[in-house]
């Protein structure tokens, strides 16, 4: 059994159960131990069976290990099927023997992980309400070449601000939006129902100091990185007094990664490695916290070797580094550090709750925003609205002073003319007059 299954195969029965009240106990999928699965239909049993013997071989070819999911059953409808199949155990699995998950497969692996209802009609509620005030300008602020996707990003971020208007007011939002829209092109509606599940599982506790970064999650970032390396942690900390910056705190580089996703550190292909991590361990929320430490301890080599600038750190933690080929390392330290400092967490994270309740999504998010921030937002809100019928009366007034000038141009124009054309007959009428004159003379 592979290291990677082991550090996270103890909490996987808890998992399992509360994801199903029907739970049986199955033939060991990876090693000899027994985990309890969701009861599936009947011809599950040869696809388990095929993989069991097939996860306790050496795998040569990943290519063929990921098209081995593509084993054709007679069920007619291939997206239900796909889902069918799957297993959190061969999920994990295939996370640890590929290192991502295959672009084909992402988005059902996604959907199964959090129980997506992919419930077209209660999205178009939000979909259709159009463009929200938070995001009008947004293609001014982000300009982006591809005009589909300007388009595609703003109406997510306006859906999710319809949904949630705190939500929609947090100051980070676009940048914690767009690289879904950028690998998961045209998916809004998948992209929609998938970040509210992501943010409500992965950011419950994010927001208790807003717009703060979360003082306590941070915090224990840096006291991991201080027992693990206090060479780093005196070099990070040299760093912060010399440049006197504050975002070179070492809290404010821990929250830095995990506000913008680490989308300004990674490629598209590394930073869909990290989310499938992330979604994968959903019922670990806290290991984002995990991650970013491991990030700046991969890094501290060159950390403690660096000029003491915030360009140079800069340089190292958030711009791309051509170095990183594959993040496995980084996720097996990741787990590493879970184990053995999760007992020092300050909270007791909920599992996650399905987003589909009583036919209708669960509109609440279950987001710890302080109390002046929520009444701050609702005087924004009311001075938006009133900004906006203010708005909306100067620009029928000025349309209505448009029209009227537009009338009066007019009148002038049509005057001009009319004095042009009578001086212009006036001085012809001299003209013929003076010809004829001329012509008198001459006789």
């Amino acid at each position: 059994m592979s290291e990677f299954i082991k550090s996270s195969i103890s909490p996987l029965n808890t998992v399992m159960s509360s994801r199903s009240k029907k739970t049986s106990k199955s033939k060991s999928l990876i090693g000899k131990k027994n985990i309890s699965i969701r009861n599936e239909p009947d011809y599950l049993e040869e696809y388990i069976s095929y993989h069991s013997k097939m996860l306790n071989q050496p795998i040569i070819n990943l290519t063929n290990y990921q098209n081995s999911l593509d084993v054709q059953f007679p069920v007619p409808n291939k997206t239900k099927m796909e889902l069918k199949i799957l297993t959190y155990p061969i999920i994990l699995e295939t996370l640890h023997q590929c290192s991502s998950f295959s672009n084909s497969k992402r988005k059902y692996i996604y959907q199964y992980l959090y129980s997506l209802p992919y419930n077209k009609e209660l999205y178009k509620e939000f979909a259709s309400k159009g463009i929200h005030p938070f995001f009008r300008f947004l293609p001014n602020t982000y300009p982006l070449e591809d005009k589909n996707l300007s388009k595609q990003f703003q109406k997510l971020c306006s859906a999710l601000a319809y949904y949630s208007i705190e939500v929609g007011n947090i100051y980070f939002l676009p940048d914690f939006v767009f690289p879904f829209c950028k690998c998961f092109p045209n998916e809004n509606h998948f992209l929609f129902e998938l970040l509210i599940a992501f943010i409500s599982n992965i950011c419950s506790y994010w927001f208790e100091y807003y717009p703060g970064c979360p003082l306590f999650h941070c915090k224990l970032g840096e006291k991991i990185i201080k027992h693990e390396n206090i060479n780093l942690y005196e070099k990070l900390k040299k760093i912060f007094i010399v440049t006197n910056k504050t975002n070179m705190k070492i809290t404010e580089l821990i929250w830095r990664f995990m506000k913008f996703l680490f989308s300004e550190s990674l490629v598209k292909e590394h930073w869909l490695q990290c989310i499938d991590f992330l979604i994968c361990f959903n019922y670990k929320p806290e290991m984002i916290i995990y991650l970013a430490t491991a990030f700046i301890l991969k890094n501290g080599n060159e950390i403690i070797n660096c000029e003491e600038t915030s360009e140079s750190l800069n340089k190292i933690l958030f711009e791309i580094n051509p170095k990183i080929t594959n993040l496995t390392s980084i996720f097996h330290s990741t787990l590493i550090l879970y184990e053995k400092y999760n007992r020092y967490q300050l909270y007791n994270y909920k599992p996650y709750l399905p987003l589909m309740q009583k036919n209708n999504y669960n509109i609440k998010f279950s987001l710890l925003f302080p109390k002046d921030c929520i009444d701050g937002l609702k005087n924004i809100l009311k001075d938006t609205a009133k900004m906006d019928k203010e708005y909306l009366k100067e620009k029928e007034k000025y349309n209505n002073d448009e029209k009227q000038l537009i009338k009066e141009l007019l009148f002038e124009e049509e005057k001009t003319r009319r004095l042009k054309s009578l001086i212009n007959k006036e001085q012809e009428k001299d003209r013929l007059m003076k010809h004829d004159l001329g012509n008198k003379i001459n006789l």
